[in-house]
């Protein structure tokens, strides 16, 4: 089972308010739909907060939909970048490459080969993309924190999934 606790459509664009409803959620996936068409995302074991370093678990992989199928992206154990959690967006992986790096306006980001990762190339289709959307989902039966959901602007409908 797994509920929505930010939505671009149901809470706007912003980062701070991301941040409010998700920043108790445990872990939880982030799907994105760019303008091409293109979901892809990311999970993270995690819940999310400002850092000044990177953050997250070895648990944490990216994905991507493309000819029907899903492809996951894991961690490589090539090095320990797997969430950057910052004012000015939302970063996975690091070094040479971001497999994700997602604007702090949710309006654009880019994507590209990763060496934590492995992904060989962009998740979207191009490096640079625009989003449609922004949902992040989280797991009510693994959540310590269930109750704090209604200190949210909670509105479990989702429009990307």
């Amino acid at each position: 089972r797994w509920a929505l606790a930010y939505g671009t459509r149901q809470h706007g664009i912003s980062l701070a308010t991301f941040l409010q409803a998700t920043s108790w959620v445990g872990a939880n996936v982030l799907v994105l739909q760019d303008t091409a068409g293109t979901i892809f995302g990311a999970f993270s074991a995690t819940s999310w907060q400002v850092a000044r370093g990177y953050q997250g678990t070895g648990e944490t992989f990216v994905f991507t939909f493309r000819d029907g199928a899903l492809q996951a992206h894991r961690w490589t154990r090539a090095n320990a970048y797997f969430i950057l959690c910052g004012e000015d967006g939302l970063t996975f992986g690091g070094g040479e490459g971001r497999a994700l790096r997602i604007e702090s306006n949710f309006i654009g980001g880019s994507s590209d080969a990763c060496v934590t990762y492995g992904n060989p190339g962009p998740l979207a289709l191009e490096e640079e993309f625009d989003l449609v959307g922004l949902e992040c989902y989280y797991f009510p039966d693994l959540c310590v924190l269930e109750d704090k959901k209604e200190e949210i602007m909670w509105r479990p409908d989702s429009v990307l999934v």
